[in-house]
């Protein structure tokens, strides 16, 4: 009940009031997270706390990766004992994907948004054991093409869009309405690497 009202305030109060307390506030999220090891509900709600801070840092939020990435780990991993954090998890990752410094491609030659990149195993895995996040892991898979760039294909997208061709069949209509955008940008970056190489 504390952390829903955190997060109340949060949303209410905006990122102008926020922000020049977040610096105080992020460092205490993890202690809670290892101290409630066996209550997922309370870390559920760590999650969508981080998720809010993360959209008040915006660009900034590259500097708080130290303490997210753990978070992401811990609720991303297909061996866990809280299976409910994955929904929350994944809604973290993509806001820390949009919240990334330097906007398109930046993280193709390295720099601080590459380290979120690194998690595309665990999408890879959520994609190929259920349906159940088929909107949010391709709305995922479409940031991390557009941070990411050829590079980030050329090492995960056998993987993740194999994890796609499994939905071809499986899926309604409008299930396969949502695997177009990824599919799109992953042409769209092949056709520009292909034109960039040859100027």
């Amino acid at each position: 009940q504390v952390f829903s009202l955190v997060n109340l305030v949060i949303e209410r109060l905006g990122q102008e009031a926020i922000a020049p307390y977040v610096a105080a506030i992020l460092p205490l999220l993890p202690r809670i997270w290892h101290a409630t090891a066996d209550q997922s509900l309370l870390r559920m709600q760590v999650l969508c706390c981080v998720s809010l801070l993360v959209n008040v840092l915006g660009p900034a939020s590259a500097a708080s990766y130290g303490l997210l990435l753990p978070l992401l780990q811990d609720a991303l991993n297909p061996a866990s004992r809280q299976p409910e954090l994955l929904e929350d998890g994944l809604s973290l990752w993509l806001v820390a994907l949009r919240n990334a410094p330097g906007g398109l491609g930046c993280a193709e030659a390295g720099g601080p948004a590459a380290e979120l990149l690194q998690l595309a195993p665990a999408l890879a895995a959520c994609l190929s054991s259920s349906t159940e996040h088929i909107s949010l892991g391709m709305q995922l898979l479409s940031s991390l093409i557009m941070l990411g760039g050829p590079s980030f294909l050329a090492a995960y997208g056998p993987q993740l869009l194999g994890a796609c061709a499994g939905y071809v069949g499986e899926v309604v209509d409008r299930g396969m309405l949502l695997l177009l955008p990824p599919v799109a940008l992953k042409r769209g970056s092949c056709v520009l690497h292909t034109w960039c190489g040859c100027i």
